[in-house]
C-alpha cells in the first residue's frame, strides 16, 4: 500500500518516493508537477495500478 507518512517539501521527493514504489511493487505510477503562483503542486497518476498489490 502507498501511503505516504510525511510531508514532502519538495515535488522531487514526491518523485523519488515514487519511483522507490515503482520499482519494489512493479508499477507504473507516473508523477508530474508545476508551479502555480509560486506554490508547487505535484501530481500522482495511479493509472490501472491495483488498490492492493500484492507484494
Amino acid at each position: 500500500m502507498m501511503i505516504v507518512t510525511q510531508v514532502m517539501y519538495a515535488p522531487i521527493a514526491a518523485r523519488q518516493y515514487t519511483y522507490k514504489f515503482n520499482k519494489e511493487n512493479r508499477t507504473d505510477i507516473e508523477v508530474t508537477d508545476e508551479v502555480i503562483d509560486g506554490s508547487p503542486f505535484v501530481y500522482i497518476d495511479f493509472k490501472d495500478t491495483k488498490r492492493r498489490i500484492n507484494t
